[in-house]
């Protein structure tokens, strides 16, 4: 039976602890510890005997980790330790984050474009089609306007970015505009090439 913040002796999660950690059993004050520094704790019995656990610790904020998962040897490889996590996960309401993940990865799926008239039927497709593609592969979306920015990129005249390759299967989702723009030579050259 699983059972979010169970009552358990501390004699019972050292006894456990000590078997699936491969140490000597210790004199901790599990009951003091995880009622002081954890948002909370799974036990799982069977016929009465502690026979998983799993602290779910945090740092007062918003971060909380997983420690001492552990589940009586004999019975490991059943599952069990599966279910300590999955209630854990539960009764905090913990949802993955696409940005840590990615931050673990190394990679994003993120899509970003920079719209500057949204009224414009191009762009509509163009965001349109992105938000399916992105929601067929259960990307995050996230939408975000600001007529001022636009009216700035509009004014100046500059690239575009209508779209940003994230390694997509269908490839490219958009390419980049470019609107015609005084070029100047850059400093110390006459804007004539050697022959």
């Amino acid at each position: 039976m699983l059972e979010w913040r169970g009552a358990f002796a501390n004699d019972e999660l050292n006894a456990l602890h000590a078997e699936c950690f491969e140490h000597a059993v210790l004199d901790d004050d599990w009951w003091a510890q995880v009622n002081r520094f954890s948002l909370g704790w799974v036990c799982l019995r069977q016929a009465g005997r502690l026979i998983g656990f799993v602290n779910v610790a945090w740092d007062g904020g918003v971060h909380a980790f997983l420690l001492d998962t552990a589940v009586t040897p004999a019975l490991q490889r059943q599952g069990h330790a599966t279910r300590l996590v999955r209630e854990a996960i539960a009764q905090v309401g913990y949802r993955p984050d696409g940005i840590a993940r990615s931050l673990k990865k190394g990679s994003t799926q993120t899509i970003g474009l920079l719209v500057t008239d949204i009224t414009n039927p191009f762009f509509t497709a163009v965001v349109h089609s992105v938000e399916d593609a992105a929601q067929a592969r259960e990307h995050d979306q996230h939408a975000v306007g600001d007529r001022h920015r636009a009216a700035e990129h509009r004014a100046d005249r500059a690239t575009v970015p209508v779209g940003i390759d994230t390694g997509l299967d269908r490839g490219f989702v958009g390419e980049e505009r470019q609107r015609p723009r005084h070029r100047h030579p850059r400093p110390g050259r006459t804007g004539t090439r050697a022959a």
